[in-house]
């Protein structure tokens, strides 16, 4: 039978120093008490607010030109070919599909196992947070439906149900990351544990934006009925056709959609 002592498991988590991390912990605490870190908090949320205006800023104008390109290849295409422009189509989507399962076994055959175990560790991360923010499978509850803890006459806001509730999230996300980062520039900290663990988290906080923004899309896509010929409609939207409701709807979807689009 194995020794406990020798299972990947122990061996990995046997360098760290669990004592010293829980000491250096309470430091800390203790520190934030002790000093004033309203300038740190002050510049972290400046820095959230800066880096989600230029993301999203960022995503919509990536979109953009994706769609122009897409649009030009279209219009170029059906002109030089004509008649001939679906088997073009075709035989241009088939070669995509085609390099991108080229691409994927590269990966598998290529990469490290360090990379395998993040790709799948990002996976993982990004998957969860879909379906958490978006409210599971069926992407009922999650984020947005939280406006029922305040009764059903708040279900359905412009607030919960539209894209500032992504954005004041994003920026909280962004916010914690870079109270953390200026904190450890100001004291640095010893344990290994914590760092590693801070590291994690600031490497990772991108993939949870895009999962939180991809799970409110299908949220509110969802919401928008399509294809239903009455919807629940936003509360507080007075003078709106059943089909507006749905456009608005189906707008914070498209937009949520290209949020979710960052840069790793």
């Amino acid at each position: 039978m194995k020794r406990l002592e020798d299972a990947p498991v122990y061996q990995a988590l046997g360098e760290y120093d669990f004592n010293a991390t829980i000491d250096e912990l309470g430091e800390i605490l203790q520190k934030s008490k002790e000093q004033k870190i309203a300038k740190i908090i002050l510049s972290s949320a400046l820095g959230a607010a800066n880096a989600v205006f230029w993301s999203n800023l960022l995503s919509v104008v990536g979109t953009g030109v994706a769609t122009y390109k897409l649009i030009r290849y279209i219009i170029r295409t059906i002109i030089h070919n004509k008649r001939h422009a679906l088997k073009v189509f075709a035989k241009d989507s088939q070669r995509l599909v085609k390099n991108a399962v080229a691409d994927i076994k590269n990966f598998i055959k290529y990469s490290t196992k360090a990379q395998k175990i993040n790709f799948v560790m990002d996976s993982i991360i990004f998957t969860t947070t879909v379906l958490v923010v978006g409210g599971g499978l069926d992407f009922e509850g999650g984020l947005p439906d939280v406006d029922l803890k305040f009764g059903v006459k708040y279900h359905r806001n412009l607030f919960t149900h539209a894209i500032p509730i992504g954005f004041l999230m994003e920026f909280s996300i962004r916010f914690v990351v870079n109270l953390l980062k200026e904190y450890r520039k100001i004291h640095p900290i010893k344990s290994k544990l914590l760092n590693d663990l801070l590291d994690y988290i600031q490497a990772r906080s991108k993939i949870v934006i895009s999962g939180m923004w991809l799970g409110l899309a299908i949220h509110f896509l969802k919401d928008a009925g399509l294809l239903s010929n009455r919807i629940k409609p936003y509360v507080g939207l007075h003078g709106f056709s059943m089909t507006q409701h749905k456009g608005i709807f189906a707008a914070n979807s498209i937009l949520s959609f290209i949020f979710s689009r960052k840069k790793k």
